[in-house]
């Protein structure tokens, strides 16, 4: 008996259509690859007893003076607190909360080819498309030392809560509002110069403005004994949103990215355009990890690493960009980096949904891409706490990478792979008759099953599904079927930790066409 190896590269590619990726995987839900091996992505826990009253946009895990560790929480209506397994209200009076995505509506609006002509569109009748001119509302969220300061694009004012530990060691009841900031703020970021900096400043789309070091208080900028500054820059966007990387600020407007350096006086911070027909496809669509940063374009995915930007080549490009609308995108797609492993996770809704339901994972220490179905709006990596947070689009927050189950819930059924088509012999003229199957678990043989999905020819439209097959102690699957274009299938049956290396089939040639 003679088994033949089927090599599939780590990664998941879905360019084209499945005959086009012949060797490769092609559909998956909650499976990522390890130094080559097969794997499920871990499970998750419920930190939240109840759910929050709306759904989380953005928030950040940090550690006090007094070491206690915190995660503020930036909602659609609400800036919570999460304090030792409590929620608590932080938001100060007078705010405005982030505006639906879908205002909007009447003639012209809407993705193309939607309803008909002469009709108005009824404010979201067509999901976050409904106001397609509106910029995409976010909360902005960073620590100055143990203190905490935050922007609500739709509330446009610098706020600051502090855990206190140097005086009351008590949390402050409400954030407050920074007197002498500028108002009508598009975001909010700290610098390693400890300089709060302000994009979208003072209600001015291209502006930048920034404090004075190590005093959030002082704002003035004309003062020549402080280093507080303003300046509007030459960009043909408006800004969308920043990030920390390796030597510098990154800043994104919808076409263009910039980067902010600290020079020292007397201009204290000098900006540079780093690139051009490379923004940000919404305020949320990046993530940034080990002083790079990666983030979805308008077309393609992007990364600024050792002071250049690069595109990244994405194999699930077109399952990406054909399965949500711009709007979509712009309005709700979120990443961020999951910590525990060398990942960029990016949430994203399909089709015209108002809120996340699939998700892409890029690898980049081993270049490889994934995808799969988990509705989440906000991600915190992991380091404050051991593994990511993730808030669910159920209002719930959630800690994964632990345990199997999904909040004590099984995943069976739910952790599965599936190859592209497989031609036969002969480049499909003959046909396959497998008789037999080797899984390279190594152990936990009976965590997963086999099957295959066979068809005639490959355009053939009738596919048949065989099995599902569960494999012996040793690996070995008995199993029968034939075809000359043929899918396989890996599927998670118990929620435990299991690894598939190369696979192997006992194949019979048959006759030709």
């Amino acid at each position: 008996m003679t088994l033949s190896p089927l090599k599939f590269p780590p990664g998941i590619a879905r360019v084209g259509s499945d005959g086009m990726q012949r060797g490769r995987w092609w559909n998956a839900n909650l499976i990522r690859w390890r130094n080559g091996g097969l794997v499920p992505v871990g499970g998750w826990v419920r930190l939240t007893s109840a759910p929050i009253a709306s759904p989380a946009r953005k928030m950040l895990a940090w550690r006090s003076g007094l070491d206690i560790r915190y995660l503020v929480i930036g909602t659609d209506t609400q800036l919570l607190l999460f304090d030792q397994d409590k929620i608590l209200d932080k938001t100060p009076a007078g705010f405005v909360p982030l505006p639906p995505i879908n205002a909007g509506g009447g003639y012209g609006t809407g993705p193309h080819n939607y309803s008909t002509y002469s009709t108005p569109r009824d404010a979201g009748a067509f999901g976050p498309g409904g106001n397609p001119y509106a910029r995409a509302p976010t909360w902005t969220i960073d620590t100055f030392g143990e203190d905490i300061m935050a922007v609500a694009s739709s509330d446009g004012r610098l706020l600051h809560m502090s855990p206190n530990s140097t005086t009351t060691a008590t949390f402050d009841a409400l954030a407050t509002p920074i007197a002498n900031a500028p108002l009508n703020n598009r975001g909010v970021i700290v610098t390693e110069e400890r300089h709060v900096m302000l994009f979208g400043a003072g209600g001015k789309p291209r502006g930048v403005a920034w404090c004075s070091r190590e005093d959030f208080n002082n704002w003035t900028f004309t003062d020549p004994n402080n280093t507080a500054g303003f300046l509007e820059l030459d960009c043909q966007g408006v800004f969308v949103n920043a990030c920390k990387v390796r030597g510098g600020i990154l800043l994104w407007t919808e076409k263009e990215l910039w980067i902010a350096r600290y020079v020292g006086l007397p201009a204290v911070y000098g900006f540079e355009r780093v690139g051009q027909s490379c923004g940000l496809i919404g305020p949320n669509a990046f993530a940034a990890a080990a002083g790079s940063a990666i983030w979805a374009g308008s077309g393609a995915f992007w990364t600024y690493t050792n002071g250049t930007v690069q595109p990244v080549p994405c194999d699930v490009s077109d399952y990406f960009f054909r399965r949500a609308l711009p709007e979509s995108l712009s309005a709700r797609m979120v990443g961020g980096a999951n910590g525990t492993f060398p990942e960029a996770w990016f949430f994203f809704p399909e089709d015209i949904g108002t809120e996340n339901t699939a998700y892409l994972v890029y690898n980049y220490l081993e270049h490889w891409w994934t995808i799969g179905k988990l509705g989440r709006s906000a991600i915190d990596g992991s380091g404050v706490w051991p593994t990511p947070l993730m808030a669910g689009t159920d209002q719930h927050i959630y800690q994964h990478e632990t345990g199997w189950t999904a909040a004590g819930e099984t995943r069976a059924g739910q952790v599965f792979i599936e190859s592209a088509a497989q031609a036969g012999p002969a480049n499909g003229d003959r046909i396959m008759h497998v008789v037999g199957a080797q899984l390279d678990n190594g152990t936990s043989y009976d965590c997963t099953t086999f099957s295959a999905f066979t068809r005639s020819t490959a355009d053939d439209p009738v596919e048949y599904f065989e099995g599902p097959f569960t494999p012996y102690d040793d690996g070995w699957v008995e199993c029968r079927f034939s075809g000359r274009d043929i899918r396989f299938r890996l599927e998670q049956v118990e929620d435990e930790p299991w690894t598939v290396g190369e696979m192997r089939l006992d194949v019979v040639p048959g006759g030709r066409r």
